[in-house]
């Protein structure tokens, strides 16, 4: 993503990564995850697709900051704090987010989930739609971003 940014639009990079992200999330560990298989390929799926947002930064920080590495010591800052609040923030959400039900009609007659939503009887179901849906929502205020620093150049 780092060298990317240095060739493409972070605004781009940002929209299309969150974008994935949020797709793969929903079909690959929503839909494909009743099994070992679905779960590694959407952890390798979503390392590939998230790892990559702090290399992004420096694409972002560069026309704001320009030369002044004050400035952009700045930015960073707020960027790590907003990934700290977020990695403090996660372990509440997701525990309020778990909730164990066991129903039969979401087994198969083997005993198998029948999809990634229904996996432990459906403990997952609700932190898989926030995932997916905050992704979504951030690919689209990546998006509104784009098109207002297109607006303000013109």
């Amino acid at each position: 993503m780092g060298i990317l940014s240095d060739r493409f639009s972070p605004w781009l990079l940002a929209s299309a990564t969150l974008a994935l992200t949020s797709l793969s999330t929903f079909v690959l560990w929503g839909v494909l995850s009743y099994s070992l298989a679905g779960v590694l390929a959407y952890g390798i799926a979503y390392g590939c697709l998230a790892g990559g947002w702090s290399s992004l930064w420096t694409g972002f920080v560069r026309p704001i900051a320009k030369d002044d590495p004050s400035l952009s010591t700045s930015i960073f800052g707020i960027f790590m704090l907003s990934r700290g609040v977020g990695n403090i923030l996660s372990t509440p959400v997701s525990t309020a987010l778990q909730r164990v039900q066991f129903s039969q009609s979401t087994v198969s007659l083997t005993g198998q989930a029948l999809n990634g939503y229904k996996v432990a009887g459906g403990q997952y179901e609700r932190m898989i739609i926030y995932v997916g849906t905050c992704f979504a929502g951030a690919a689209v205020i990546v998006a509104t971003g784009w098109i207002a620093e297109g607006r303000h150049r013109r």
